[in-house]
């Protein structure tokens, strides 16, 4: 099915995420359905992720507002609806709104609307398909012609479906924007007036229907008349000869060009049939089990998510299980553990940003001591990560790992030093960010550190879901596992890409969140329809964090059930 058959409406509006700040939403109304997005903001980012789009405006939610980024929704909608692209080709529709912004990162229009569009075509082809999101995303990563559309030069492409319609646009209150497709609509009047006016001509029928007495008496008269009339044609045939020859070849000729006009519109519908057949057949080829990845919770929240001493940004924890379920019933039995320990020790309980315990520490090793306490406390011992978001306090070649509390700069080998000794005493398995996006060096030495120790070091500020990204670091071999953010880089087909890539290169996956979430679960459905190896999405608290874990539980649930 064709978008400018299938879309009716497209609404894009402001909404808040989990800190209170602006973000975008979209609604697309469909002949099939509504399906709605939104998208996450981060606080801690990368200088080389994808654009979020903000109006600078301080007297308005402190220049966090979105409207330009909603005006981008409007050109993306405006354009989107004009084309002859199928709902399920993502890679076209991914690649047309990259050309219609024409920036390389996406500064134009915002990834921030281009994010949320992206991520609706991508539902709407899986119900139009029937299919869950996760089996569809998994069929879209499994497409062999997924070819390479990364982001194009800033030359402004010559799209004329780019320019916003003002009769299909119409601004509503608080700044949202709709763009209705006026040749959709068009039809569908002309379809309701069509059933109105044959409903109407079939009840008057009805009305003028006669009684079985009356029909009986007209059948007998009429019987009279025709053979009368019949006897009239006879005499008045033999007289006028073959008159009406012309005309009735020229019926006959109208006749046969109806008849090849029609054969023509048929050929055409039963193409696109088969075509839609072709493309579903090849999205439903090699279904698999779903893939459940290890969830990393992030229960000590520090850096830029909390008001505390904690100068690296998370503190994680992983439980085994062989099901989400059981790995959420662990960590709920140890987050509960913990929560005892820090209200008891700190007399306390706040969470920082991403639903993890925010007590006033100073340390790392005060916050990993913790986590043993609970572990002991529980009786479940977890596997270890961080998340140290090193690009925050690197300056002149130097870590301020005091930056919060007391200023204390060390050196890239010093840092590798103490992450050696962490390592050993609580038996890390996992550590994001450990250095400055552009530190290479601090990278390369310790990724021969970690290998020896068996810990494995995630890229995140290092590559921002960048395809071009993640192979140097792949090739340079400075880290070994990639972190996907689709706001990163802000369409699905390009976070498929990175995804491709990082398995390309060797390495393991972890889908996450962002420190702005919303409730949109469909991160969840990334997660396990990319076979991500690991996930992670906050701590087992706060609404916009649990809703991803419960969706894992829902999507195993479905499969199960499905299988039996």
């Amino acid at each position: 099915m064709k978008i400018k058959k299938c879309v009716q409406k497209v609404i894009g509006r402001s909404i808040f995420d989990s800190r209170g700040i602006p973000t975008v939403e979209i609604d697309l109304k469909t002949t099939i359905g509504t399906v709605r997005a939104s998208c996450p903001s981060g606080a801690s980012t990368g200088s080389q992720e994808a654009l979020e789009l903000r109006d600078g405006d301080s007297s308005n939610c402190m220049g966090k507002s979105v409207q330009k980024a909603l005006i981008g929704v409007e050109e993306l909608a405006n354009s989107l609806i004009s084309t002859d692209m199928h709902i399920t080709d993502q890679e076209a529709i991914d690649k047309h709104m990259i050309e219609l912004d024409g920036t390389k990162n996406k500064s134009r229009v915002g990834a921030n609307s281009i994010l949320p569009m992206s991520i609706c075509f991508a539902r709407l082809g899986a119900k139009y398909m029937q299919m869950q999101e996760w089996v569809y995303l998994q069929s879209l990563m499994q497409r062999s012609d997924m070819k390479s559309c990364a982001s194009c030069s800033s030359t402004a492409p010559n799209l004329k479906c780019a320019l916003i319609n003002s009769q299909r646009s119409k601004h509503l209150p608080n700044g949202s924007v709709l763009v209705s497709n006026t040749e959709i609509d068009s039809e569908l009047k002309e379809s309701t007036k069509k059933k109105e006016d044959s409903g109407e001509k079939e009840k008057s029928n009805d009305e003028k229907k006669p009684n079985d007495s009356e029909q009986n008496e007209k059948e007998e008269k009429g019987s009279e008349q025709n053979k009368k009339v019949k006897e009239d044609l006879e005499s008045e045939k033999k007289e006028t000869g073959e008159k009406k020859d012309s005309e009735s070849e020229k019926k006959e000729a109208d006749k046969r060009k109806a008849k090849e006009e029609d054969a023509d519109k048929k050929s055409k519908q039963k193409e696109e049939l088969k075509t839609e057949k072709t493309c579903k057949d090849a999205l439903l080829k090699k279904k698999q089990k779903p893939t459940i990845p290890k969830i990393f919770f992030n229960i000590i929240n520090g850096g830029r998510h909390a008001d505390n001493g904690l100068f690296v940004q998370e503190i994680m924890v992983s439980f085994d299980g062989h099901t989400p379920y059981n790995v959420l019933t662990s960590a709920s039995e140890f987050i509960w553990a913990l929560k005892s320990i820090v209200k008891k020790k700190y007399k306390l309980t706040g969470v920082g940003d991403e639903g993890g315990f925010a007590p006033p520490i100073s340390s790392l090793e005060e916050g990993l001591d913790l986590i043993q306490e609970a572990a002991k406390a529980s009786g479940i011992t977890p596997s270890i990560a961080l998340d140290v978001a090193a690009s925050e306090f690197y300056k002149d070649g130097k870590y301020n790992i005091g930056w919060k509390t007391k200023d204390k700069y060390v050196s890239r080998f010093e840092m590798i030093d103490y992450y050696v000794k962490i390592i050993n005493k609580y038996k890390v398995a996992m550590i994001e960010d450990p250095f400055d996006e552009k530190d290479y060096e601090g990278w390369e030495v310790f990724m021969k550190e970690a290998n020896t120790l068996g810990t494995k070091v995630v890229g995140d500020d290092l590559i921002v879901t960048n395809p071009e990204l993640i192979k140097k670091a792949g090739e340079e071999k400075l880290c070994n596992v990639a972190l996907i953010k689709m706001n990163q880089i802000g369409t699905i087909t390009e976070t498929i890409q990175a995804v491709k890539e990082a398995r390309k290169q060797g390495m393991k996956v972890m889908a996450s969140h962002r420190s702005g979430e919303t409730e949109d679960i469909f991160l969840a459905h990334l997660a396990v329809g990319l076979s991500a190896d690991y996930l992670k999405a906050g701590s087992l608290c706060r609404t916009e964090r649990v809703s991803k874990y419960n969706e894992l539980v829902r999507i195993f649930e479905k499969f199960s059930i499905d299988t039996i």
